[in-house]
């Protein structure tokens, strides 16, 4: 039997150690990845390394950048050698971490296969600096990814 993809949504759970700051860093792995142990802002189709470097993604979003509202994600995801992992356990949690709160929705997520999961109903509820938290369990090995987004604020019309 496939085991299915798991959504756990932990928002008031604060798993994750939060700060206030509004400037993310860049840095990157030895290996071209970009390094996701600290707040950074990403850009889609670019690879991403776990905490740890147990693994890597790529995605792709809609809409990208992010905006107030509701978004989507799709995450190829492989190990550090670059074979997809198809039968993970994901938690995803938007997270707002000057404020300290997370999103007013649950994200769902989908497993497509080969490696891709697809979460949609991520809701960004205010501009600024987001967080969306991935922890990944794939069998013995688990891991966490932070994403940051910086997401506009909204225009107000001015008539």
């Amino acid at each position: 039997m496939k085991s299915k993809a798991i959504l756990a949504v932990l928002a008031a759970m604060g798993l994750w150690a939060c700060s206030g700051n509004d400037s993310p860093r860049q840095a990157e792995t030895g290996d071209g990845a970009t390094d996701a142990s600290a707040t950074n802002l990403f850009v889609a189709g670019e690879t991403v390394a776990s905490q740890s470097g147990e693994f890597r993604l790529v995605f792709s979003a809609d809409p990208f950048p992010a905006q107030v509202g509701e978004n989507e994600l799709v995450l190829d995801l492989t190990d550090k050698e670059g074979n997809p992992v198809s039968e993970a356990f994901l938690a995803v949690e938007p997270w707002m971490p000057a404020h300290n709160h997370g999103s007013d929705q649950e994200p769902v997520l989908e497993a497509l296969g080969d490696g891709k999961y697809r979460i949609s109903g991520i809701s960004y509820t205010m501009g600024g600096l987001w967080e969306l938290r991935i922890h990944v369990n794939a069998g013995a090995i688990e891991d966490d990814f932070v994403l940051g987004f910086q997401v506009p604020r909204p225009t107000r019309d001015a008539s």
